[in-house]
């Protein structure tokens, strides 16, 4: 007996969460399954108005002889909507846009939350490889004599950004735009020798 009723009760527990959520759906199964849009269908067209504006480029470490190169970029982040947007993560691929070499790597230095009607400041790494680095010394970089044995080392070149991606929240919707993100210009001088 005691059997049959704990039999009876566990099958009572499976069984009534799904009725009910059936009786909440109109006993329309497919409604019942599927996953509701309703809020995030309002927040898609207001989530466009981010933007994302440059905020400064600063070399850390260059060494061309060493094969050495790290920049940071900030963006501007501008959040106009009602939604708090956390910047999760950002990554992609650095490929000379001349001779699509690839030059190395960048990512999100940290996640950074927007409030809502608000700007912030977020921070990509840029990485170069030692090959990258050879590349730009080689392929992109003019030598200028100053005077008194001093040569400065001028390197141009654009990067294209490529498979990349781009991942953020809000509305409680987690969203990863995917692709190639433009290209950027890396421009530094350095003193080579003294």
């Amino acid at each position: 007996m005691l059997r049959a009723l704990l039999a009876l009760l566990s099958i009572l527990l499976v069984v009534a969460p799904l009725a009910y959520g059936l009786y909440v759906y109109d006993m329309d199964l497919a409604s019942y399954t599927s996953p509701s849009l309703e809020g995030v269908q309002g927040a898609l067209p207001e989530l466009q108005e981010l933007h994302l504006s440059p905020a400064g480029f600063e070399v850390v470490e260059a060494d061309l002889q060493g094969g050495k190169f790290k920049a940071e970029v900030k963006l501007s982040v501008d959040n106009p909507t009602q939604y708090m947007v956390k910047i999760e993560d950002v990554h992609f691929s650095l490929v000379c846009s001349s001779h699509q070499v690839e030059l190395g790597q960048a990512s999100l230095k940290e996640p950074v939350e927007v409030a809502p009607g608000s700007r912030a400041t977020i921070t990509i790494v840029l990485t170069l490889t030692p090959n990258g680095v050879a590349h730009a010394a080689s392929a992109h970089t003019t030598y200028t004599y100053m005077g008194n044995g001093k040569v400065v080392a001028t390197v141009s070149l654009i990067a294209d950004l490529v498979d990349g991606y781009f991942a953020f929240k809000a509305a409680g919707v987690e969203i990863r735009l995917e692709g190639d993100l433009g290209s950027i210009p890396i421009t530094f001088q350095q003193v080579v020798a003294p």
